[in-house]
């Protein structure tokens, strides 16, 4: 993780300080200081802008009756999925993200996030009915979601199929831009 030492003058951050580095460029960028908590990176930044659209996503996923009845509910990970999960598995990622000011610059702030569900599986037709269940999962969603107020869900398109032949995983993701509310 870094420290304060990590951080130059100019609000740039050494190289070589690792996982958590963009988190932490972040957070001095946008507020100026470092996150709250340096173990967990919890900051404004995180809460606001990442987390929001990756727990609106995997709220929706997990509860999801059709999906969970092919893949458990606990193995829809946010971030990662752990090393020796049994497959199938899905990751929702945040990507990236805009803010949009209202025009008094006050109140509510509107922001549109690209974020990636992944789909590991064992066979390519598994991948494959997964990653429509997901499609038809977030159709087109427009409620409070896990206290996340989303205007809209629409799908991105999806990326290529990988295969890990010695690990026998086939993976592929699609990515999918929400637009929600943030209260200021």
């Amino acid at each position: 993780m870094a420290c304060e030492s990590d951080i130059r003058a100019d609000n740039t951050v050494s190289d070589s300080v690792g996982l958590g580095l963009h988190v932490i460029a972040a957070c001095v960028l946008a507020y100026g200081r470092q996150p709250v908590d340096r173990r967990t990176l919890d900051c404004d930044f995180c809460r606001v802008k990442e987390v929001s659209d990756v727990r609106a996503i995997s709220y929706l996923l997990r509860n999801n009756a059709t999906l969970i009845a092919v893949v458990p509910a606990a193995k829809i990970f946010s971030g990662v999925i752990p090393i020796n999960t049994a497959l199938p598995a899905i990751v929702v990622r945040h990507i990236d993200g805009v803010e949009y000011k209202t025009l008094k610059n006050a109140g509510a702030k509107i922001i549109t996030a690209r974020v990636q569900v992944t789909v590991q599986a064992t066979t390519y037709a598994t991948q494959k009915s997964i990653l429509e269940l997901i499609r038809l999962a977030l159709l087109t969603t427009r409620s409070t979601v896990n206290s996340v107020v989303v205007d809209s869900i629409s799908s991105e398109g999806s990326g290529p199929d990988l295969h890990d032949v010695d690990a026998n995983i086939f993976e592929q993701s699609r990515d999918f831009a929400i637009r929600y509310q943030v209260s200021t």
